[in-house]
């Protein structure tokens, strides 16, 4: 993904590390890859009381678009994935 990068160092804090002390690995440190199971309740109306709904489409589009606001700013357009 970077051109002419050797090595890539990053600062993270740990339980398993006490204060004041610095821990380094050679291999990969904290990647995950994760799934999740997400649950969006909404309430019915009709159009004529729906200040009383809760629009159940509306969060769920909000949602997917969140998600994907995150992976297109992650993932670099041009690389292909598997």
């Amino acid at each position: 993904m970077l051109e002419n990068v050797e090595v890539v160092f990053r600062l993270h804090v740990s339980h398993r590390v006490l204060a004041g002390l610095v821990a380094s690995k050679s291999s990969l440190v904290l990647v995950i890859c994760g799934f999740f199971d997400a649950v969006i309740n909404g309430k019915g109306g009709h159009v004529t009381l729906f200040q009383h709904s809760i629009d159940l489409i509306l969060a769920a589009s909000n949602v997917i678009v969140s998600l994907q606001q995150l992976v297109s700013c992650e993932a670099n357009p041009l690389d292909s994935q598997p």
